[in-house]
């Protein structure tokens, strides 16, 4: 999971970025709207964008109303730091759903504070074994079962979407992955549990939401015990397989919605 810096300030983008890897954060940077929309639109692990205003190609309130057109994008989170601080300028990000505003020059702590208050929810990809035990009253053998269902559960899962872009009917099969709501909130993946939820309750799933569950699934299964007889879980995708091409290519022509759900009832 990223975050995306828009700043064409080559120190206040390196004061952002230093101060966020320094506490684990991923980010990717961009120098105007243009490049940030790129970013956007090809990258499906974008979680927050911290971004200046005053950008060239394409400003800052420019490409936040861009990203409102978007199936996705409208909900993603944005951070606005810049040296802008009249009221209508910030009374226009504050309409257009900008969380936090900042007037320049950045405090390194208090964006930290900020970020981790965005992002702290979604940190929570699995609860250690203890927790597990513990809220549900069950013993190491008990959940030593349920983990491997689980593990099995989300490989068949992962198998079935990487196969899909190949396949005749690309819609999302709504109805096969549903289960793993329920599976994952009992095993403490409460962002799996949350994101999965959440589809079952859409009308129409586009490739964005697709892009999402994988990755997630993925990332998850990174820190998923392996199982006896199994090799480790190692990922290679370099942004070139044929899964990656066919849906960025329906991302560019359908706008972020090409791909329907099917299964529902």
């Amino acid at each position: 999971m990223n975050i995306l810096i828009v700043e064409d300030n080559p120190i206040s983008a390196k004061i952002v970025d230093m101060t966020l890897a320094k506490h684990g954060y991923s980010t990717i940077l961009a120098e105007d709207g243009e490049e940030a929309w790129k970013v956007l639109t090809e990258k499906q692990d974008v979680q927050l964008m911290i971004g200046d205003l005053n950008l060239p190609n394409l400003d800052g309130l420019s490409l936040i109303e861009r990203m409102h057109t978007h199936a996705w994008l409208k909900d993603l989170p944005v951070i606005v730091v810049s040296s802008e601080n009249n009221a209508e300028t910030v009374a226009k990000a504050a309409d257009l759903g900008v969380i936090k505003y900042v007037v320049k020059p950045i405090k390194a702590s208090h964006l930290l504070r900020d970020v981790k208050r965005i992002l702290g929810h979604n940190r929570n990809i699995l609860s250690s074994q203890r927790e597990i035990q513990m809220r549900m009253e069950i013993d190491r053998d008990c959940y030593q079962e349920m983990i491997q269902s689980f593990i099995m559960l989300v490989q068949e899962t992962v198998q079935m979407l990487r196969k899909l872009p190949e396949q005749d009917d690309q819609r999302l099969p709504v109805s096969e992955i549903v289960h793993l709501a329920e599976s994952a909130e009992l095993l403490g993946a409460d962002r799996l549990h949350r994101f999965v939820d959440r589809l079952t309750r859409l009308e129409k799933i586009n490739t964005y939401h697709y892009f999402f569950l994988l990755h997630e699934l993925e990332a998850l299964q990174e820190l998923l015990p392996v199982l006896p007889g199994h090799a480790p879980v190692i990922h290679h995708d370099d942004g070139s397989s044929t899964r990656v091409r066919l849906l960025r290519q329906q991302i560019v022509q359908s706008g972020g919605s090409g791909m329907n759900s099917t299964g529902r009832g």
